[in-house]
């Protein structure tokens, strides 16, 4: 099966199980549920109960270069004013349109549709917050959306029988464990281990093409640049003015399943000038003179 066979049956798959963003009877299957003071996207339904059941959207994109922090620890830095704890890091990411043919003209839709999702909860008088949406400046809809991840979750007692962070149905492999978890500052191990009576961990639902959850050490170098099957939840907060800002509606993508269906392009090999010793000896036959010639340089490789 040819790799636009293999995304055409994806989408025909997610199709079949509804709320596939591109889908022009999408805004007829869901509807915006008012919960304390944040709002969740549920399915469209009769009952009006107390509990409705979430909308779980769905797409192919592709994962974007640009503002990538979906890593095991969100790019986090302790003291920085950016998160000021760990436990509140959500790594995140940007989606664009995917790189091949048959599905750029889905993305046009998803955003769309997205957009009309966005504007059914909107708040009168509030503006569009930024870090949802992202533009080119060629256009004015938007090129990209961002979506994340609840890194830890708060558990509602402390619990210092055993080590929460080993979260239930861990995985077989020892990278998922919290000794071992990925971390680009090693330094940062310990406040991981302060969270132990407090917080589980969840690993990212990102699944390779084989079916194996990725481990968090390959978050990166497996998701960035690849064509997945995205499913997420939709939440919108209303925040008011404070210190002189103005009111602004916020919007967040909660990443439920990712799978890769086209693994990100092999890296550059950025190896090749280290492997050439430039020779102390220059041919004078070959240098720079009135015939100008082009420079031959004399290089051993090995």
């Amino acid at each position: 099966m040819t790799t636009n066979s293999w995304l055409l049956h994806c989408k025909d798959q997610l199709q079949q199980l509804g709320y596939y963003l591109a889908d022009d009877n999408i805004l007829n299957s869901i509807k915006w549920i008012r919960q304390g003071q944040s709002d969740f996207l549920a399915v469209s339904g009769d009952n009006d109960g107390s509990e409705r059941e979430l909308a779980v959207l769905s797409a192919i994109v592709q994962i974007n270069s640009n503002d990538y922090w979906l890593t095991s620890d969100g790019g986090y830095c302790k003291g920085s004013s950016f998160c000021l704890r760990f436990c509140d890091v959500k790594p995140s990411c940007t989606i664009c349109e995917p790189s091949t043919t048959p599905l750029k003209n889905d993305f046009s839709a998803v955003i769309k549709n997205l957009r009309a999702i966005v504007m059914k909860c909107a708040t009168p008088g509030y503006k569009q917050g930024k870090g949802f949406f992202f533009y080119d400046n060629s256009t004015t809809n938007p090129s990209c959306f961002k979506i994340r991840h609840k890194l830890f979750e708060q558990l509602e007692h402390d619990n210092t029988e055993h080590n929460v962070l080993e979260f239930p149905n861990a995985p077989e492999s020892a990278d998922f464990l919290p000794q071992n978890w990925s971390l680009s500052r090693e330094e940062m191990r310990e406040e991981l281990y302060l969270l132990e009576n407090t917080h589980r961990i969840n690993p990212l639902p990102a699944y390779d093409i084989s079916g194996h959850l990725i481990p968090p050490a390959a978050y990166q170098r497996s998701l960035e640049n690849a064509i997945v099957e995205l499913q997420f939840n939709l939440c919108h907060w209303p925040i008011a003015s404070k210190a002189g800002t103005a009111a602004f509606d916020s919007y967040t993508a909660d990443i439920v399943l990712i799978c890769i269906l086209v693994p990100p392009p092999p890296p550059i090999n950025n190896n090749f000038h280290k492997k050439q010793k430039i020779s102390l000896f220059l041919d004078p036959d070959y240098a720079a003179g009135p015939s100008k010639k082009k420079h031959k340089y004399v290089i051993t490789t090995h």
